[in-house]
């Protein structure tokens, strides 16, 4: 009899996520992460862009509305700050938004330093009317102070 029921219970999920018509569409593209980490040089400003993206390819599966979204650094502080603000509306289809995050290492930062600097990317609810899943983002990635680039 228990066996009976787990069994209906997880052909019922199977039914429920297979008739379930959803994709969330909104996407980060980052050009760093744990395995491509940013090498940097004492006293070296840089300003990085995280490509945001909305169904570029236009989808039928995706939701054809605009995507609001808000970032907050999270870790980092002391060589990082996000400079193209911190709320962000990208309009379905589109692939021009970017989130610019300016990286300035001190001058006396000694070499072999290792940072690490994260920011979430989190969907806002929409104005009014239905319920949405939440999305959030996590975008890591280490800065190592080096005086070579390989």
């Amino acid at each position: 009899m228990v066996n009976r029921n787990i069994k209906l219970f997880f052909a019922f999920l199977l039914v429920l996520l297979v008739s379930t018509n959803f994709v969330f569409s909104l996407s980060i593209s980052s050009p760093y992460h744990k395995n491509n980490l940013l090498l940097m040089y004492p006293g070296q400003e840089r300003e990085i862009s995280f490509n945001l993206q909305n169904c570029p390819s236009r989808a039928e599966t995706c939701s054809r509305e605009d995507e609001k979204v808000s970032v907050a650094l999270e870790q980092g502080y002391e060589i990082a700050q996000i400079t193209s603000g911190n709320t962000y509306t990208i309009p379905y289809g589109s692939s021009n938004k970017n989130i610019l995050l300016r990286v300035k290492i001190p001058a006396n930062t000694a070499i072999g330093t290792e940072y690490s600097i994260k920011f979430t990317v989190t969907s806002l609810p929409p104005d009014e009317g239905s319920v949405q899943m939440g999305l959030r983002y996590n975008v890591e990635f280490p800065v190592l102070i080096n005086l070579f680039f390989y």
